[in-house]
Order: structure tokens, then sequence, then C-alpha cells
């Protein structure tokens, strides 16, 4: 599964990217609004929720951090 959030000025470069694989991994990808560049990425195993949501609050906010864990842990 691929999911783009388009968050804007609420997020490290404005637009998070995730990805998941087969292999319960879980890739998420910080891009920049304006040239869709990568900015940061960090990859986590599926049951690492914790660090998952620790590293989504300290790219976005809080809010925005819940309704990505919401999407990928649906």
């Amino acid at each position: 599964m691929t999911k783009t959030f388009k968050i804007g000025e609420y997020a490290l470069g404005g637009i998070i990217k995730v990805i998941t694989d087969k292999n319960a991994n879980i890739k998420i990808e910080v891009r920049d609004w304006d040239d869709k560049s990568l900015v940061q990425s960090e990859t986590f195993s599926f049951v690492d929720k914790f660090k998952v949501q620790m590293y989504l609050e300290d790219v976005t906010t809080s809010y925005y951090a819940d309704k990505i864990m919401a999407k990928i842990y649906a």
C-alpha cells in the first residue's frame, strides 16, 4: 500500500508518503512540497508501532500523526 498525505505547513517538507510492503515493513518518506524531493526517510517494522508514532510526531503534529497511524494500522 502506498498513501500520500499532503499536509502542507504542518509537516516537515509538506508531504508524507507511507509505503507498506508484504514483508510487514513501513517506509515513511518526508518530501518537499515544491519539487517532491526526498527530505528524509525512515523504515520501521510493522510491530514497532511506538517508534512509528514517535517518528511521525517528530515530522508533523500529533493530530496528523494520529490520522496517519489510523491509516497504517487500519
